[in-house]
Order: C-alpha cells, then structure tokens, then sequence
C-alpha cells in the first residue's frame, strides 16, 4: 500500500489548483473543459470562472456543521459513523471558496 499525503495537504492541493483558474492560469483540467464546453454562456476571451456550474465532489466531515458554507444542490450517497462521515454530492463550485484557506475546518475534498 501506498501511503498518501493526507487529508488536509491532499484538500488543500485540490482547492489550489481550483483556484488557480480565477488567475488565468493555463491549467488542463479536462473535467472543467468538458462543463463548460456544452455552456452557450461562455464567450471568448472571458474569464471561464465568473461562471458558476455544479462538481461533484467526495465530502469526507466530522460534524454536519462543517457543510454549512457549501452550496449543495445534491446528494447522491451518505455514509455515518461516529466519528467521520462522506458525501457524495454535486455543490456549486463558487460556494468552495467560502471555504478555502480555512483552517480551522477538518474536510477532505476529492473531485469526482
């Protein structure tokens, strides 16, 4: 078995590279392409992030509470345990930055 970096360092490399696009940066994520790509909305030349659109994400929390500034529109699956619990569910992407550089809060984010 391969060991990984972690939750947190894991979280915080996924939100980076997301957040990266707000600075025009040449990034190639095939998954964003592939949602914007079928949006008429989406002109040339304009930043694709202004657009807010739905990821599904894997949500790995301790306390329900911790959801509270993501935006979710959906849930596919849930899973409960006494002391951690997952979602899969589709969110709005723009209500992850309510919750980026926060510290304090103890989610694992995974694109799905």
């Amino acid at each position: 078995m391969v060991k990984g970096a972690g939750s947190h360092p894991t979280g915080s490399a996924v939100l980076s590279d997301i957040s990266a696009l707000t600075y025009d940066y040449k990034y190639a994520y095939k998954k964003l392409k592939k949602v914007l790509d079928g949006n008429p909305k989406i002109e040339e030349g304009i930043k694709q992030i202004e657009y807010d659109f739905s990821i599904k994400l894997y949500i790995r929390f301790q306390n329900r509470e911790e959801l509270k500034d993501v935006d979710i529109l959906s849930i596919e699956e849930e899973y409960k345990l006494t002391h951690t619990n997952y979602i899969i569910t589709n969110v709005k992407f723009n209500s992850l930055f309510n919750i980026f550089n926060k510290r304090d809060n103890k989610l694992f984010l995974c694109a799905i």
